[in-house]
């Protein structure tokens, strides 16, 4: 299966009763959903899938499936309206946060052994170097 028809799947069972309830909203035969699911996208038809992802908020316009959800376009509608600092700065806490969970990750070094992950209060003062050498 690939990674479209994955979170397609994943989408239904959040969303629906049953791929059987979703298929009847979409008015579509249930053997087209589950071939979709079994099988991957890739041997359903372009508009097929487009309506599913538009049904399920999957927005395919990237080169990954991305669920835009209310609470992912109320963010993305905030950023659009930030000035250069404001940008700056949520970019800054995203990476950030990002680091964080990758850093609890197991993770080897290039050399061999553990990389040691920095502390909180480094990453803090990371975050005030950046801002104090920020312009706009």
């Amino acid at each position: 299966m690939d990674e479209l028809s994955q979170l397609i799947e994943r989408e239904i069972k959040r969303n629906y009763k049953s791929v059987r309830h979703f298929s009847q909203v979409m008015g579509l035969p249930n053997s087209t959903i589950v071939s979709i699911l079994k099988n991957g996208a890739g041997g359903a038809s372009f508009n097929t899938i487009t309506k599913i992802c538009k049904t399920l908020n999957i927005n395919t316009d990237n080169r990954q499936p991305l669920i835009i959800d209310n609470e992912s376009q109320n963010i993305l509608e905030k950023y659009h309206d930030l000035d250069h600092m404001g940008k700056h700065t949520v970019n800054t806490v995203l990476d950030m946060e990002y680091n964080r969970i990758q850093k609890e990750k197991p993770h080897i070094a290039a050399f061999g052994g553990n990389t040691p992950a920095k502390t909180v209060d480094e990453d803090i003062l990371e975050v005030h170097r950046i801002l104090r050498n920020t312009k706009d």
